[in-house]
């Protein structure tokens, strides 16, 4: 919507807005809790998950049965892509950072942070 406000034959005050209907804002509220319980929920099944990767892990170890070349290989990849993708997001996260902080220095932490994504993949989060 527009609303303007004139003054003889100046526009004196020119404001734009979106007016959204109080139905709207309820259901779009409803949806938003559901989906709030639905992460988690699905945040509570990764302990478990967790918990039966590592003893599969640990029993592998124990017999012997890891194929580590392979693992270590598609690891590497994975790092490396994980690495190119926060690279290739230092736009965004410049746009980010306080201006207060050195240009080299924003630059310099979000290189580390690429680095340790690359080292230790994390599920991203919102």
């Amino acid at each position: 919507m527009l609303q303007q406000t004139r003054v003889s034959v100046v526009i004196g005050r020119y404001q734009e807005f979106l007016y959204a209907p109080e139905s709207w804002k309820r259901e779009f509220a409803a949806m938003r809790s559901r989906n709030e319980l639905y992460a988690a929920v699905a945040e509570a099944c990764w302990l478990p998950l967790a918990l039966a990767a590592l003893f599969l892990l640990v029993r592998g170890l124990r017999r012997h049965e890891i194929p580590w070349r392979p693992l270590v290989l598609i690891s590497g990849v994975v790092g490396a892509l994980m690495i190119v993708s926060q690279i290739n997001g230092i736009p965004l996260l410049v746009d980010r950072f306080p201006t207060s902080s050195p240009y080299p220095q924003t630059l310099l932490l979000i290189v580390l942070g690429a680095l340790g994504t690359g080292v230790i993949v994390e599920p991203p989060r919102e």
